[in-house]
Formats: C-alpha cells, structure tokens, sequence
C-alpha cells in the first residue's frame, strides 16, 4: 500500500477505526493494536503494544497479540487484521460462539470458501500463545501453522464480502458489502 494499512480511509472511516468499531461490538474490551506507529494510532483510543517480531508476518503479530500484557489472561481473544474494512461485529460473534461451543480446541477461524487457510479474524484462547511464539521462533510465519498448535473450529463465514482484507490499492476500487 505504500503506507500504515492502518490510517488508510474507506469511505472517509480509517480502516484501523473501522476494525476497532467491529471487535467493540462483539465485545472486545480492551483493543489492541499490535504494532504501528503509536502516536498516528493514538486517536483511534486503543491501547498499542510494539509488535515482538516486526516485519515477520502474521503469524508473529498473533503471537504478540496473544501474549500481550492486557489480554493474555483473557478467556478469548479477537484478532483481526487493520486491513478487514468491511468486518461486522457479527462476523466476531459467530466466531466467539464457535469457540464457546468447542471447549477443546485452541482458536475459531471462518471459512471463506477461498480453498486456503485464512487465520484472521479469529477467536482465540491465550494459553495457544506460548505455541505460537514458539513456532515464530522457530521460523513460521504464516496463519496456515496454526492448524498444528492444536484444535480449530472452522466456521462457514457468514459472509465472504464482510471479511475481504485489502493487500492493494486496488483493492479499495472493489465495492464493499452494502
């Protein structure tokens, strides 16, 4: 993108603002932002952790999440990405209830039919954070590793268009979910 993902503007609303509005309305107290620049962040009235590992994917930023003072003795942790505009507080509940629901497995993921393993958002349990930090020190990067740290519950998304992430510009040209 050229620039913080964070403070780019869709439909006048930073995608950052846009993420927090959605995980403070399935709950989440409090939001925190892992990484980024903490004094362009801080309108957005969250509290931001430096990311433990930046630079190394997302992997490394769930990690940070999971392990970060004021969550890691949460029962459940949200994690979504800065660049899921369009994500409901909905889309959160359905996760949250997912994992509720599954007392054994470690994280709750949505299905977007994509034929690939996407890991954001996500429900979590804290105690899969010494896993992931381990397998970040052992060199994982990617999401699709969390299928061996332990049991995940896969959920039909309850819309595909509400969990798009934007990687690209171009992205944004793309109409976003009425």
């Amino acid at each position: 993108m050229g620039r913080d993902k964070a403070l780019v503007e869709v439909d006048g609303t930073p995608m950052a603002a846009r993420v927090i509005a959605a995980l403070r309305g399935s709950g989440a107290d409090p939001v925190v932002l892992v990484g980024g620049d903490a004094i362009a962040l801080g309108p957005f009235d969250a509290e931001v952790v430096p990311d433990r590992w930046p630079g190394q994917g997302p992997l490394a930023g769930l990690a940070t999440a999971l392990t970060a003072a004021p969550l890691a003795d949460a029962d459940i942790v949200l994690v979504a990405a800065t660049d899921q505009p369009w994500l409901e507080a909905a889309d959160l509940d359905l996760l949250v209830t997912a994992l509720v629901a599954e007392p054994a497995a470690v994280g709750a993921v949505a299905d977007r039919g994509r034929g690939r393993f996407d890991g954001l958002p996500g429900a979590w349990r804290p105690t899969l954070g010494p896993g992931v930090v381990g397998a970040v020190e052992a060199g994982h990067r990617r999401l699709d590793h969390l299928r061996n740290l332990g049991a995940l519950v896969v959920v039909p998304a309850r819309r595909a268009d509400t969990l798009v992430d934007v990687d690209d510009p171009a992205d944004l040209d793309q109409p976003g979910p009425p």
